[in-house]
């Protein structure tokens, strides 16, 4: 039996046998190598994915992986394994900032006392609270079959498309949910001889030319059903694979923000109502510097959680936090009508920290 060993790739090579006499030390070695590896991975990278794979094949998480590490614009690093490493590594992170924390202040107190240092001292202070707070968080999401994609690249839609063309195609079993209906139409192939199948199943299709033929589209599965063995048998005569399965983002970690939020966010109409309303404000304020044409850019490469005020004629960016507050689920068209009045009704809650 081979003692356990790393290759290059940083990945184990053989399986831990707990008959061999080696096996706390490899023991061991397995924890420390991999909590190296994931804190490196925390310092490297400023966005972490939370990736829900249920269901997705492992040849289509090879051919993702390759194609994130491939990628020269969208480099990522698609990390797959135990939970309980992780939150061991993202503990050792926070010990890690806790640490250079303390190091901070002792160099700060020995240099220098004014009071200039000691408000950037506080400052920055809270601002690693904040991400250990965060990094608390992330630790608590880190349940059920999910990976992590390591990230720097900020355009959410660009990682999402890669992700959306690796898809697994699979049999249904009994038992399983469909996720949307299920339709046929035309030429089955199948002698008249296997019409019961069919109409065990309530489904009554005709007979032309000797073979069983749909002549219109016909509804075999509704969404959200549940999968019988008629079913299943009906649909393996058919030769139908209805099972569609691919990793979908679930939650993003931004180092940078501290903090972390769903990914429905992202794709939620409303940063685009932040985009007009801050568009508006900037127009019509006469705080801002720059007094020339503005014009409002959401551009997602420049920044997940930033807006971007151009100056047309200096050429002059500035930024703003967007993302700081959830918004809340429009269920009442009442609601929707609030929102669009809420810097005429509350003129001192700054949703968009445009002046702070």
């Amino acid at each position: 039996m081979p003692r356990f060993e790393f290759p290059l790739t940083g990945l184990r090579k053989f399986k831990l046998d707990k008959s061999s006499p080696f096996y706390a030390s490899d023991r061991k070695i397995l924890k420390s190598k991999a909590t190296q590896q994931l804190t490196e991975l925390l310092e490297r990278f400023n966005y972490i994915l939370i990736l829900k794979i249920s269901g997705v094949e492992q040849t289509e998480i090879q051919q993702l992986k390759s194609a994130f590490s491939d990628h020269c614009e969208l480099y990522s690093e698609f990390y797959v394994g135990k939970h309980s490493l992780t939150r061991l590594a993202i503990d050792e992170f926070i010990q890690r900032i806790m640490v250079k924390n303390e190091n901070r202040d002792h160099v700060i107190d020995t240099n220098n006392s004014s009071f200039q240092i000691h408000s950037s001292s506080t400052s920055h202070q809270k601002d690693q609270e904040q991400l250990i707070s965060a990094l608390k968080q992330f630790k608590e999401l880190l349940v059920g079959e999910i990976a992590l994609l390591f990230t720097n690249c900020e355009d959410f839609s660009a990682l999402k498309k890669v992700m959306s063309k690796h898809l697994s195609v699979k049999a249904a079993r009994v038992g399983t949910v469909m996720k949307e209906d299920v339709y046929f139409q035309g030429s089955t192939g199948l002698d008249p001889r296997f019409m019961n199948v069919f109409h065990i199943n309530n489904i009554y299709p005709k007979i032309r030319m000797g073979q069983i033929e749909f002549e219109r589209k016909e509804k075999l599965l509704k969404a959200r059903e549940v999968c019988t063995i008629q079913k299943i048998r009906m649909l393996n005569m058919l030769k139908l694979k209805v099972v569609h399965d691919q990793v979908e983002p679930l939650y993003l970690f931004s180092k940078n923000d501290a903090f972390v939020v769903n990914t429905e966010i992202l794709e939620r109409d409303w940063f685009e109502n932040c985009v007009e309303s801050a568009n508006q404000i900037t127009a019509l304020s006469m705080e801002c510097s720059l007094v020339n044409e503005l014009t409002i850019i959401a551009d997602i490469k420049k920044g997940i959680f930033d807006l971007v005020a151009l100056d047309t004629e200096t050429q002059c960016e500035m930024r703003y936090m967007i993302r700081k507050v959830t918004p809340p689920a429009n269920d009442d068209d009442s609601e929707s009508e609030d929102d669009q009045n809420l810097f005429e009704s509350e003129p001192e809650f700054d949703l968009l920290d445009l002046f702070s």
